[in-house]
């Protein structure tokens, strides 16, 4: 989906499943280094939400991907710790909270993720109450 263009990329998918009968999207873990739970990308969360369709979340190029030349560092540690960036801001910015039955998949980053919520969540709600 047109991902850089939200609009489009909600129509794209609402004509992919209408139309083309596919059972739901594909998404980069970023859009031009922008994370998934930026407010312009409501209008595909809200199309998948309404299609009750599931989205697959695929890593895409990493931040500082150009630091990570030697020894294919990208492929292995930056599309997993991209992803997980995407996972933590999909929590803690709330897009889960505004779209409760959104289905998401993603490719990488649930090992890292599992290992960190628990220590981010307490730091998270610590830093609150200071």
């Amino acid at each position: 989906m047109p991902m850089q263009a939200p609009e489009a990329a909600a129509r794209e998918l609402r004509r992919a499943v209408d139309l083309l009968g596919l059972v739901g999207g594909y998404l980069p873990s970023n859009v031009n280094a922008r994370y998934l739970d930026a407010p312009e990308f409501s209008p595909v969360f809200e199309a998948a939400t309404d299609l009750d369709v599931p989205l697959f979340v695929h890593p895409s190029n990493p931040p500082a991907r150009e630091r990570m030349a030697d020894y294919e560092l990208a492929v292995v540690a930056g599309y997993l710790f991209d992803t997980t960036l995407n996972i933590f801001h999909m929590i803690f910015g709330g897009l889960l909270d505004r779209y409760p039955t959104l289905r998401i998949s993603r490719r990488m980053g649930q090992h890292a993720c599992t290992s960190a919520v628990g220590s981010s969540v307490f730091r998270r709600q610590t830093a609150s109450t200071e």
